[in-house]
């Protein structure tokens, strides 16, 4: 071999190289463009493939199924921009090839999914799903009609929104404390959000549970029931919202619930709930709620069309609580 020979040699075993370890980072991580997010909680999914597991940022994660209600389905929607994601890809292609025989089992149908909830680089709340399919799947563009074509701040968004159907599901709490009779009755207030409220009135919901009690500001209260005529002989509701956080006690009573979901008197993690209205030091109302019970939750993301992909604006991940 002379000289210039030995260089060509080289060089196709330089670039067959690259080439070998550009694609096995796609298999394993599909890069997302950073975004805003409220409270910095974002979403990391990790889909486990009988070939192999890739990794997404995308921004969007929307429960599509209340989870107390246990439908034995669990479905989910993740959106985000299209981007290389050879394994899913493929399990999309191949959904939609034998999607006239679905008891056909093909080797991308089924996978595992893990949705983690990151906040300052730790995890807060995590979903695993198992045994998921693809339900549906669209690529659409969202935009903001004129001003996506005339103003610099607006602009267009090309995205994947993709529905997954799964046979299970498990609520996690990382970190979490294993509780026993010897545990001591514990107290946790999770302090202040960073949000902007009118006269600075805030909300906190103190839930006493039989473990202890956690103090939580929700920027949205809604009182659902318990004024009106037709609630007359029906117990008084509320509902929550509030950036995705890691609350054990409240995430008990919410998996709970789940688990006796259409037992009418099964057992359930009753709790008290007092609700306050804050300005500063004065406390301006309180509702005082006996005997509560978790009655709906969904974990869903917030956003303005294209407004969050454009870096106009941002995503917010939220826990959706009915009680």
């Amino acid at each position: 071999m002379n000289f210039k020979d030995a260089i060509i040699a080289l060089s196709v075993i330089t670039v067959l190289s690259i080439t070998s370890f550009s694609a096995l980072q796609q298999n394993v991580y599909a890069e997302e463009p950073k975004y805003k997010y409220a409270d910095d909680v974002s979403v990391v999914t990790t889909f486990t493939f009988r070939d192999g597991v890739e990794t997404y940022k995308y921004p969007v994660f929307v429960m599509i199924d209340d989870f107390v209600a246990n439908s034995g389905s669990p479905s989910f929607r993740l959106q985000g921009t299209v981007e290389p994601s050879p394994l899913l890809h493929r399990a999309l292609d191949d959904a939609f090839k034998h999607k006239q025989n679905r008891s056909f089992d093909w080797n991308s149908k089924y996978f595992d999914v893990t949705a983690d909830f990151i906040k300052n680089g730790t995890s807060v709340k995590k979903l695993d799903y198992s045994k998921c399919e693809v339900n549906d799947y669209h690529i659409t563009t969202l935009n903001d009609s004129l001003d996506s074509y005339i103003v610099s701040s607006s602009g267009f968004a090309i995205v994947n929104s993709i529905d997954f159907l799964c046979g299970g599901i498990d609520l996690v709490t990382p970190n979490s404390t294993s509780y026993s009779h010897r545990t001591p009755f514990t107290i946790m207030d999770y302090g202040m959000t960073p949000f902007k409220f009118k006269g600075d009135v805030r909300t906190f919901v103190t839930f006493e549970f039989d473990k202890g009690i956690e103090k939580i500001e929700f920027p949205i209260f809604h009182l659902t029931s318990g004024y009106g005529e037709d609630t007359r002989n029906t117990s008084v509701s509320f509902k929550v919202e509030g950036v995705v956080g890691n609350h054990q006690l409240l995430n008990e009573a919410i998996e709970t619930a789940r688990k006796v979901s259409g037992f009418k008197n099964g057992p359930n993690t009753d709790f008290e709930a007092l609700v306050q209205f804050v300005s500063g030091d004065k406390v301006l109302r309180e509702l005082d709620f006996r005997d509560c019970r978790i009655d709906s939750y969904k974990l869903t993301t917030l956003f303005d069309k294209e407004e969050g992909f454009t870096g106009k604006s941002g995503f917010v991940h939220i826990d959706d609580i009915g009680v």
